[in-house]
């Protein structure tokens, strides 16, 4: 980062680093998650337990999961987790993904995803009128 950088561009660039950290974290958890539930087909074993040895740091935040699986709903969870292991971990034990990096207040179903990204695979882009 340059000094000369607006706010914004150090602000996106720390996100962005914060987030090639994390990602990787979270793909045997996910794959876990998909092993356990096929793909979102069948209920979870629930959240799995992070071993922490530190219990100093244990925290409670709310977070609100959007849920499309047979209609849209929401529900507000209440979850414990330790700073020592992001919240990302928890949330993922539990079938959810976060929507922010840093104490999330929103996630969505993994179910849900997995869903919209295979319609993003599958579907023909729309052509805007004039483009060619």
């Amino acid at each position: 980062m340059s000094a000369s950088q607006p706010w914004w561009e150090k602000s996106k660039e720390i996100v962005a680093d914060h987030w090639k950290h994390l990602l990787p974290t979270l793909v045997w958890p996910f794959m876990h998650w998909c092993q356990e539930t096929s793909y979102g087909w069948h209920e979870g074993p629930g959240p799995v337990p992070i071993n922490c040895e530190c219990r100093k740091n244990s925290c409670r935040v709310e977070v609100t999961a959007v849920y499309m699986d047979h209609e849209c709903r929401l529900e507000n969870h209440l979850l414990s987790y330790c700073e020592c292991h992001p919240l990302a971990l928890t949330l993922l034990g539990i079938g959810l993904f976060p929507a922010s990096l840093i104490c999330p207040s929103i996630a969505f179903s993994l179910g849900h995803l997995l869903v919209v990204s295979k319609l993003f695979i599958h579907i023909s882009p729309t052509l805007l009128p004039g483009a060619a």
